[in-house]
């Protein structure tokens, strides 16, 4: 059971991580990400199957935080209580959870968001009502952004969603205008794997 304690440790070492191990440690970050995403991967349910109770943010990410730091609060809360519920299932095997070739960062900014609802139609849900990817894929956030975890089949609705956002606060990491983010998505390019069969 994850305390309420526990969490707020994590939360704090999260949000006052330097950025070079930042960058060092989305690598963990990314494993439980896909460690706990995988089995509830459902093609069927773009909507629902990275929405899970157990990570629900304590607030929306557009409509409740103003500042960038309010925001890395929050990811860093849903990723902190993501590594302890890992942590107390005693997944061990994490370690060897990397992308596949098809699946592909993503980056949204809250703040940007116009909330006009276009996404969800294009996405089958996959991106809501206020532009925000799904919280189960959340991997880290800087700068108040967001750098999330789509797998291969999403990629096409994600695709669909990116074209008719306006605003553009929804892209590819590889398509995002900020040097970590560039970094992160050469790296995750470089460790992902052929798809298994």
């Amino acid at each position: 059971m994850v305390t309420w304690l526990a969490a707020a440790r994590l939360r704090w070492t999260f949000a006052n991580t330097s950025r070079k191990t930042i960058v060092d440690s989305v690598a963990e970050r990314l494993a439980e990400t896909l460690a706990w995403c995988r089995p509830r991967l459902d093609p069927r349910d773009a909507m629902r199957c990275f929405r899970s109770e157990q990570l629900r943010p304590s607030r929306n990410v557009v409509h409740e935080c103003r500042l960038d730091a309010e925001v890395e609060d929050v990811v860093a809360d849903v990723v902190a209580r993501r590594h302890l519920m890992i942590r107390d299932a005693g997944r061990a095997d994490i370690g060897h959870c990397l992308p596949e070739v098809d699946d592909r960062l993503f980056v949204f900014r809250p703040q940007d968001s116009l909330f006009h609802a276009s996404s969800p139609p294009m996405s089958q849900g996959y991106i809501d009502d206020d532009e925000i990817a799904p919280w189960d894929t959340w991997i880290t956030a800087l700068d108040g952004h967001v750098l999330t975890w789509v797998p291969s089949p999403f990629v096409p609705l994600v695709s669909d969603a990116i074209l008719v956002n306006p605003e553009e606060c929804i892209r590819w990491a590889s398509d995002w205008d900020h040097p970590v983010v560039r970094q992160y998505d050469e790296w995750f390019r470089g460790i992902a794997q052929p798809a298994k069969s």
